[in-house]
């Protein structure tokens, strides 16, 4: 039976990722799905198996034939964990005057920044706009809201796993504008 049980082996895939397991159909079989945390999938009586691991698993598969002969091969399927990111900076911004800057940064975990890349997506004038680092240096033209999305890709065993997005809102409000003929006295002391 060994030759007849196809499954990906060490394949790597992101947490999550669906996996399809596969074992060659054959006549008058069945085929009894297992992992190595315990699970019995009962329900997947069946020679293809999806299944969607959140860490490294091990997945065994039994083929029974109408005579009670069984076998049994297993494959392990290696799970890079999603990164997540996370984002700190101001809400809220005053604009005191075109050309002013303010920093947001992001972090990534639980992978370090050497295969880790992280891109902001922001639009600005109706235009989409991306940029990549872990900091990002934005100057405001106007008021408004202004909407960063921002996603960490880890690349490790040749694949590439995103997080999932996250996103931060600024609001840029003008300065009240009060000049000196607009402040009157009301009242004095002798």
């Amino acid at each position: 039976y060994v030759d007849d049980v196809v499954l990906p082996e060490g394949s790597f895939v992101c947490a999550g990722s669906a996996v399809k397991l596969e074992a060659k159909k054959q006549p008058n079989m069945t085929y009894e799905w297992r992992d190595n945390w315990g699970t019995i999938y009962t329900e997947n009586n069946k020679q293809t198996f999806e299944v969607y691991p959140q860490k490294t698993t091990t997945y065994t598969v039994k083929v029974t034939n109408m005579a009670g002969c069984s076998y049994e091969v297993s494959r392990q399927i290696l799970v890079n964990a999603l990164p997540t990111v996370t984002v700190s900076g101001i809400k809220t911004f005053c604009l005191e005057e075109v050309g002013r800057t303010f920093t947001l940064t992001a972090a990534s975990n639980p992978y370090s920044s050497k295969n880790t890349e992280i891109v902001w997506t922001y639009q600005v004038n109706g235009g989409t706009n991306t940029y990549k680092g872990t900091s990002l240096e934005f100057a405001p033209q106007t008021t408004g809201e202004f909407v960063f999305t921002v996603v960490a890709r880890h690349t490790s065993n040749d694949i590439t796993c995103e997080s999932t997005p996250v996103t931060h809102v600024v609001n840029v409000a003008g300065v009240p504008q009060v000049g000196v003929a607009d402040v009157k006295v009301v009242s004095s002391q002798n």
